[in-house]
């Protein structure tokens, strides 16, 4: 009975040290590096949010290496509250909303226009953000 249970312990103690050894605190440039651009800028949006000014720099700079452009400082709050306003970055949209669970994207005279679709996890109505260029241009609930 008591070698069961000494076993069970161990066990325990050693799951609790794998999750607290395998708590990321921080993201490496390399790390930064092996990102595609949409994950890139959803990890701006989660170190923003987790208050890690390093690692949101880190991520910055591999953004500015790729030629794209961070969310401005402006963004921040929308990011924060996880929602979506006319006139943000594409990246700042994707920091601040997720994974899309869709994306349609056509291409025209005037450049690339993208849908992003966003399911609610609970709810009842998708929500739907466009952008031309790089650039938020609408919203739709």
């Amino acid at each position: 009975m008591f070698q069961n249970f000494s076993s069970r312990i161990a066990i325990s103690a050693l799951l609790i040290a794998f999750s607290l050894t395998s708590c990321v605190t921080t993201i490496s440039p390399s790390t930064a590096k092996s990102l595609g651009n949409a994950a890139l800028c959803m990890q701006y949006g989660h170190w923003l949010r987790m208050g890690n000014p390093q690692a949101v720099s880190t991520v910055a700079a591999e953004i500015k290496n790729r030629g794209g452009v961070s969310p401005s400082q402006a963004e921040h709050s929308i990011i924060m509250s996880e929602s979506v306003a006319i006139g943000m970055s594409e990246c700042g949209m994707l920091a601040a909303m997720g994974s899309p669970n869709g994306q349609n994207s056509t291409i025209t005279s005037n450049g690339r226009r993208t849908q992003y679709v966003f399911r609610p996890f609970h709810g009842r109505y998708s929500t739907y953000v466009y952008t031309d260029n790089g650039k938020v241009t609408a919203v739709q609930n």
